[in-house]
């Protein structure tokens, strides 16, 4: 009979856990269950390890009791029976109480936890809302930087093919005019007698140059096809070489500042090379804007206050292509930039001199 009893309890109780932890995986969702699931295997291990332990002291108090009845029965007869009988029962139903509570408990803490995973989700579902909108936001705002950038850079590189054409054009009307100059001082020297003495000489070609009778015929300027590539491995690019081979100006594109120091400035003409700078230890491009560009000046063209390094007795080289480059102390080459001059201006000239 207390067999029975005993495995009708453990019938029940496997049978109150099993509902148990059908009502969990019946409510619990699916991230609830992958949230919460080494806790509630830890209460459910932890019942069943109380269950187990509750169940071999009943049985160690039933088997006692049934020893000690049986002893009580062998010494004392059949008299008392039904009262040592009575008293087993009392002990299991009140066990049986215990584990019914010790349920509750475990329902209401279950309770507690899929109220607060109900919450943890609804909070999370109004954060994923907010860094939606903000991701949405912050990528309009950087679509339409990256569509001003691109337009700055259009007109940019608009501007500086003008830059470079004016500075063209310049550089050849200097040169036309220089060379109209040493002409006329030429050939006013040619016509100055040799036997005249040093004064009047200089008088002569004071006046002459006073009043000269030169006529230049300037044509309109005509188009320039000129064209220029860049390029870069890394924040340090050759933003722009100067036409007229003044000056080549470097400059840090990246966020954070740059040790060009022992890097070499190299120009090539026309597959020639002409030129090698050495930039000087202790020169870093700050991201300050005033302070991320560099000059390299050819040989008297820097201002006065100026900043920048200077060629020694030498100038950037000219012609029809011109390629800088920028190489690394390891030999790397880290920006490059090419310009292209496709045709020459055509300047006609008409000039009559004499000496008197």
């Amino acid at each position: 009979m207390l067999r029975e009893e005993l495995e009708h309890r453990k019938k029940v109780q496997d049978a109150e856990l099993r509902e148990l932890s059908a009502l969990v995986q019946r409510e619990s969702t699916q991230e609830a269950v992958a949230v919460f699931r080494t806790e509630i295997m830890q209460v459910l291990r932890e019942i069943q390890l109380e269950y187990e332990q509750r169940l071999e002291a009943a049985k160690a108090d039933i088997h006692s009791a049934y020893e000690v009845k049986a002893r009580v029965l062998r010494q004392t007869g059949v008299a008392g029976t039904e009262t040592e009988g009575e008293s087993a029962p009392v002990h299991l139903r009140q066990l049986l109480i215990d584990q019914r509570r010790k349920i509750s408990t475990l329902e209401e803490a279950n309770a507690q936890l899929e109220l607060t995973v109900r919450e943890l989700r609804a909070l999370n579902q109004e954060r994923q809302k907010d860094s939606d909108l903000t991701k949405h936001r912050l990528t309009t705002e950087l679509s339409a930087c990256q569509a001003e950038l691109q337009r700055l850079r259009t007109d940019f590189e608009a501007l500086l093919d003008s830059k470079m054409g004016l500075e063209l054009e310049i550089a050849s009307y200097r040169r036309l005019i220089e060379h109209e100059e040493r002409r006329v001082v030429s050939s006013l020297c040619d016509s100055i007698e040799p036997k005249c003495t040093a004064y009047s000489c200089l008088s002569t070609m004071h006046t002459v140059l006073e009043k000269p009778r030169v006529e230049l015929v300037l044509p309109e300027p005509t188009p320039k096809r000129i064209s220029h590539t860049r390029s870069s491995k890394g924040n340090i690019s050759i933003v722009e070489c100067a036409v007229d081979g003044s000056s080549v100006t470097l400059v840090n594109t990246g966020s954070q500042r740059e040790d060009i120091s022992g890097m070499r400035l190299m120009r090539q003409v026309d597959d020639r090379l002409t030129n090698t700078f050495i930039i000087p230890k202790g020169t870093v491009l700050e991201t300050d804007p005033s302070r991320r560009m560099i000059k390299i000046w050819s040989e008297g063209c820097k201002p006065t206050d100026g900043e920048g390094f200077e060629l020694r007795d030498s100038r950037w080289g000219t012609g029809t292509t011109t390629r800088t480059v920028l190489m690394a102390p390891s030999g790397e080459e880290k920006a490059a930039y090419t310009l292209r001059v496709m045709s020459q201006p055509c300047v006609s000239e008409r000039s009559t001199s004499s000496c008197t």
